[in-house]
């Protein structure tokens, strides 16, 4: 006799997960007829990331986000990153790389934000060190750095809105030194809404942590 297990609801999400990883989203697939996937950029608990090549816009890089079961069930969280398309859509801060538009595809959530190259302020600092033999570095050549992200966070700030979960994971340093801002609104385990198949009293969940972004683009 063959026996089959009975699957969690947990485990059908995983499995659907795979499913959109390996299947709906994979490179060479062309979203809603506009934007065609290029890599994975990597996963954590705030979804899986991809970066695609808008061809409604020559062909600009755009980063996509799935949002996985428990974020989609936090209420709170949705209403924090619907808010922040409003105010920030529009955008065109240099130092601000903000959630665009967020979409709806079944029983999928997907978020559309602007790319930001380069490598978290983390990785740059420590990649600076390493070029130096471990000699740090300096305040003159930090402040720059850190004046750009504080720009940001001031032209997000006057238009009402907030950031929520500000870490070095999410500021990301280029080649040339320019900065921008990434994940405004994705602080999950700021709200405590999240309804889990197995455990119908809700409860949060620890923020994202060491996201795997690739570093050569």
């Amino acid at each position: 006799m063959v026996h089959i297990e009975a699957m969690s609801e947990s485990d059908i999400h995983d499995r659907r997960a795979n499913a959109v990883a390996g299947g709906i989203v994979a490179p060479g697939v062309c979203l809603w007829g506009r934007y065609e996937v290029v890599d994975p950029l990597g996963e954590g608990v705030l979804g899986r990331l991809w970066v695609c090549r808008d061809l409604q816009d020559d062909g600009a890089p755009v980063v996509l986000r799935w949002l996985p079961p428990d974020v989609r069930r936090s209420r709170a969280l949705l209403a924090v990153l619907h808010e922040n398309i409003r105010k920030l859509a529009d955008s065109t801060h240099p130092n601000v790389a903000p959630v665009r538009q967020m979409v709806y595809a079944g029983n999928e959530v997907f978020l559309l934000g602007d790319y930001a190259s380069g490598v978290p302020l983390s990785e740059w600092a420590e990649g600076l060190e390493a070029e130096r033999g471990g000699r740090r570095p300096s305040l003159d050549e930090l402040l720059p750095v850190l004046a750009q992200a504080a720009d940001a966070l001031d032209y997000v700030h006057a238009r009402d809105a907030a950031h929520g979960n500000l870490t070095p994971a999410n500021v990301f340093v280029d080649g040339d030194g320019a900065v921008r801002v990434t994940d405004f609104g994705l602080a999950f385990g700021r709200h405590t809404s999240v309804r889990r198949a197995e455990d119908a009293s809700g409860g949060g969940a620890e923020a994202e942590k060491g996201l795997k972004r690739k570093k050569n683009r």
